[in-house]
């Protein structure tokens, strides 16, 4: 009968069996096993270093409804506007913007930047100019700011379609075309010196909209006009037919003799 074992020696021989276990248990277990081990547990220590991904987040990040100051839209956190006259001087950053107030980027329930959401009232009447066609003249004054919205379908310049006069660029190879559209505004005449200029304003619904503003108080019975050309990459204008010249029948000072001048 040998001698029994001490206990400090018992103890070493379970610790060397334990080693001598897991050293198996890393040998047996597939290589496959051990890498995906290994990048679940690089994960677990890296994740606090990137911000969650869109899943996660949705999962995770609660839901914030009806923000009080701002919102978040493709563009970004959106801060409302605090004007405290209803939205009438240029000190409102949307108007500035060309940008229609609404609840998201509004702190007031109602305002006068809401042209195309709630249009005035405004009363004009199509009428025989003469040489230069039908035009559009105001029934009652009108105040400077917005007119009417110049509606229309949108298409490309490239689409085949044959030149329309009552075509206004969007840019980026885009036209608003009211030939088909039962719209008073695309009777408004060109003038070298306009009393209303015309302007891509975004919406309530997040759209692009062209919309005629007056520049000046304009008289009862007084013709609208706008310059085609335009003079602003952020404003909308009349496309030019490829290799025409159109002579300006204005008739003002300021007349350049061309339309396309």
């Amino acid at each position: 009968m040998g001698r029994p074992i001490p206990r400090q020696t018992r103890s070493q021989a379970n610790r060397r069996s334990v080693r001598e276990s897991t050293l198996l248990q890393r040998t047996t277990t597939p290589v496959s096993t051990r890498s995906r081990r290994a990048r679940r547990d690089t994960a677990k220590k890296t994740a606090s270093n990137f911000p969650p991904s869109s899943t996660s987040q949705a999962a995770e990040t609660p839901r914030i409804l009806r923000p009080r100051t701002s919102q978040t839209q493709n563009s970004g956190s959106i801060q409302k506007c605090q004007c405290d006259d209803q939205c009438l001087s240029t000190s409102c950053l949307n108007r500035f913007m060309k940008t229609e107030c609404h609840s998201g980027n509004c702190a007031l329930p109602w305002c006068h930047n809401r042209p195309f959401t709630n249009p005035p009232r405004h009363r004009f009447e199509v009428f025989d100019t003469g040489l230069r066609g039908q035009g559009l003249r105001t029934i009652k004054p009108l105040a400077p700011g917005f007119v009417i919205e110049y509606k229309g379908k949108i298409r490309t310049e490239s689409s085949g379609r044959p030149y329309s006069s009552y075509c206004i660029s969007l840019g980026n190879g885009l036209v608003l075309d009211a030939s088909e559209m039962d719209t008073q505004a695309r009777y408004i005449n060109h003038s070298c010196d306009p009393n209303c200029e015309v302007w891509n304003c975004i919406g309530a619904d997040n759209k692009n909209h062209i919309g005629i503003f007056a520049k000046v108080a304009i008289k009862a019975g007084t013709e609208l006009t706008i310059s085609y050309f335009g003079s602003s990459k952020d404003r909308g204008h009349r496309t030019r037919p490829r290799g025409s010249d159109k002579k300006c029948l204005c008739g003002t000072d300021k007349c350049r003799g061309n339309i396309w001048a």
